[in-house]
């Protein structure tokens, strides 16, 4: 019972709109028509996915030439060791089942993904926050400059772990092959999901300092909060996806789910390596950041130079005057700016553990009971970060 399988006719696929249009409603009954034998018959449901469940035939083999066919060739040509032929039909199956036929537009996973990410956007706001008494000027082409850094790191790196996971679904793949990451499509969805949260979530640490390391600048009590509680949801939905869970076969929606796309908890192994991942992208996405940022103040120190002779000339022009009116002078100082290199206070000092230089930033956590000077090293969501991505790894292999 391939149901997804496109209608092929002649030498390639039909492009024409009421053909495809007519094969989306069949493939949407085929399923729904698959389900409903499951349900009947839940003992059999590997067998009902594969289309080998015919009781009027004893030797069930997939019919030469079909879709099945071709995954039943490629999974024998390719085995593992942690699934069988038939699970590793059965994914195969299952995958382009959600592919095919439920790629729509992924309504629950904008909502958490909203819900997680709002409150953090609003916590900067109290964050750092320094009151100027001369009017704020926005540099808006520098500002766009340096947050299409931050995002095109994010999603070229994203993009990389999603490619990652797509392959895993191949049996012929080294990551099914040889490190027992043989993922299904809604597996891979999620991936996608907790890749997007984390990576997301530390963006805010290198885009609040100037050219300086992201850990050189506390975090306060808001953005500790928001940031903890986003980070620690996404974690847990990800190994666990509470919502839409349907029929419960495989972790996977029903048909009848209003939930769409269909997800499955992240495969143990690959969501800890998501996790281990954000620390090799955030640091660099610091290094593009710093790197930018270190541009922009060099020229605007190199054109700020430019503009010392006339200041020197003005200064000496003006002494003269004074000399000439008897008025006592004083040698000119001043003109020189010193440069700015950040906006580190004494709340950002104090080195990262004991025995660290304040080159490592603020203590890794100040609790100062709860009250507003309570603030964080950013280094410790790298710490929260290599913890439960090690302890996933190591339960997948245990």
């Amino acid at each position: 019972m391939a149901c997804a399988v496109p209608p092929i006719e002649g030498d390639g696929r039909k492009t024409d709109m009421e053909d495809m249009r007519l094969w989306y409603r069949d493939t949407l009954k085929c399923e729904q028509n698959m389900y409903d034998k499951i349900k009947a018959d839940p003992a059999n449901a590997q067998d009902i996915m594969q289309g080998l469940h015919n009781e009027d035939e004893a030797d069930q083999k997939p019919n030469a030439g079909t879709i099945v066919d071709w995954w039943t060739s490629l999974c024998s040509e390719n085995p593992n060791e942690v699934e069988t032929l038939t699970e590793c039909v059965t994914r195969q199956i299952k995958s382009n089942l959600h592919i095919s036929a439920y790629f729509r537009t992924p309504t629950m996973v904008v909502i958490v993904l909203t819900c997680l990410n709002d409150f953090t956007v609003v916590s900067i706001a109290f964050d750092h926050v320094q009151i100027s008494n001369d009017p704020n000027s926005w540099w808006l082409a520098r500002n766009i400059m340096l947050g299409t850094i931050i995002g095109a790191n994010t999603l070229c790196w994203s993009i990389g772990a999603f490619l990652i996971m797509l392959d895993s679904m191949d049996p012929a793949s080294p990551w099914c092959k040889k490190y027992g990451i043989c993922m299904d499509y809604t597996q891979v969805l999620t991936g996608a999901f907790l890749q997007l949260s984390l990576s997301a979530r530390l963006a805010r640490t290198n885009a609040r300092k100037m050219a300086t390391w992201f850990w050189t600048s506390a975090l306060k009590r808001a953005v500790i909060a928001t940031m903890s509680f986003s980070v620690t949801m996404a974690m847990v939905f990800a190994f666990t996806w509470p919502f839409c869970p349907g029929l419960g076969l495989w972790g996977w929606a029903s048909s009848g789910s209003a939930c769409d796309p269909h997800m499955s908890p992240v495969h143990p192994l690959f969501g800890g390596l998501i996790i281990l991942y954000q620390i090799p992208i955030h640091l660099f996405r610091d290094i593009c950041y710093n790197t930018l940022f270190k541009f922009f103040l060099d020229k605007d120190y190199e054109d700020y130079e430019k503009t010392l002779p006339a200041k020197r000339a003005l200064d000496e022009k003006c002494a003269k005057v004074m000399r000439e009116l008897g008025l006592d002078v004083k040698e000119a100082s001043g003109i020189e700016e010193k440069r700015p290199k950040s906006v580190i206070t004494d709340e950002d000092r104090g080195g990262c553990l004991p025995g660290c230089s304040d080159f490592w930033g603020p203590r890794l956590f100040t609790p100062d009971g709860c009250s507003k000077t309570m603030r964080c090293n950013p280094l410790g969501f790298f710490l929260l970060y290599f913890i439960v991505g090690i302890s996933a790894v190591i339960s997948w292999y245990t």
